[in-house]
């Protein structure tokens, strides 16, 4: 058995394949509209890129199904349950379902404005921690089948220019998950708020708690010519929250980004000149991801444990920040 990681749209998953041992995992994370798939693994790597008319683009009256050319996510009768199918060629298919284990969460109505002026900006975001994932993907015709753990994410930002770094974390284990959502916006703008943070704790297939006291801090940092940013050497992120009945929840997880498995610029397809405007005068948007094992020091009242799982940490920087280095 292995573990492959799975983007697709606001869908992430962490799914176990009979492909490879134990001791090997893979990656793979897509993005439509314009399509792109990325999978790693051991003898596995893919990128693939695929655009769309918006006349391809088709939601249903309900809008909690879509289709386009190559990709379909269909709601099925039930409680968060998806779907999901993805075509590009025979070099790599995907079908699979995505069944919530213990229903969603949003903060408050979802929406965090940047400004007391809505139309300056916001991110409306909601949640699936844990899921139970069933299908298989076919690649170069090997079918492997999946059957693991996933998590969704539905974030939708408005003026995506104004968030100045994104830190997201998917810690899966077989019953227990831990998530982490957090953005910070840069200095010199009249915000109302700097950083907003949201995290999850999932026990035994249970959202025991969501969390908004947390914090991911870079306590080590080191330049990377490809992006012009800092990117971490080592991460300290802490949750502090409560359970439903009261009990205080602490969890703390220290480690060391290890397993890099990519670097993106996001505006590489721009022509040159074009990227290079908008990156000194606007933006420039780079995306870096980790998938490795990980462990997490877990703190509910008066119990204390440790859980072990497949952690994927990954940064997106807009404008350079302080790193927050102790």
């Amino acid at each position: 058995m292995t573990t492959i990681y799975v983007g697709l749209l606001n869908l992430l998953m962490r799914l176990k394949a009979k492909l490879f041992t134990s001791q090997q995992r893979s990656i793979i994370s897509f993005l439509p509209k314009l399509v792109t798939c990325r999978a790693y693994g051991p003898n596995l790597k893919i990128h693939k890129t695929a655009s769309h008319w918006a006349s391809s683009f088709k939601l249903s009256d309900d809008k909690l199904s879509v289709a386009c050319e190559q990709i379909s996510i269909k709601k099925r009768p039930g409680e968060l349950q998806f779907s999901v199918s993805l075509d590009f060629d025979a070099e790599l298919r995907l079908n699979f379902s995505f069944d919530s284990i213990d229903g969603g969460f949003k903060v408050d109505d979802g929406v965090t404005y940047f400004s007391d002026d809505p139309t300056v900006g916001y991110v409306r975001a909601g949640f699936i921690p844990k899921a139970s994932v069933k299908g298989f993907l076919l690649t170069n015709g090997k079918n492997i089948s999946l059957d693991g753990e996933g998590m969704m994410v539905r974030a939708l930002q408005l003026n995506p220019q104004c968030a100045a770094r994104w830190n997201f974390v998917n810690f899966q284990s077989e019953k227990h998950a831990i998530t982490l959502y957090q953005f910070e916006l840069p200095d010199g703008y009249d915000y109302q708020t700097e950083l907003t943070s949201v995290g999850s704790l999932v026990l035994n297939g249970k959202v025991v708690s969501v969390t908004i006291d947390n914090y991911s801090r870079f306590t080590s940092s080191e330049y990377d010519y490809f992006s012009g940013y800092k990117i971490p050497k080592e991460v300290d992120i802490q949750w502090k929250g409560l359970t439903s009945d009261g009990q205080l929840v602490s969890i703390h997880m220290l480690f060391t980004p290890t397993n890099l498995c990519d670097k993106i610029d996001i505006l590489s397809e721009l022509p040159y000149l074009v990227r290079k405007f908008v990156q000194t005068f606007i933006t420039a948007p780079f995306v870096y991801q980790w998938f490795q094992p990980g462990k997490a020091s877990v703190t509910v009242g008066e119990k204390k444990f440790e859980i072990e799982g497949d952690l994927f940490f990954e940064n997106t920087f807009m404008v350079e920040l302080e790193n927050y280095e102790e």
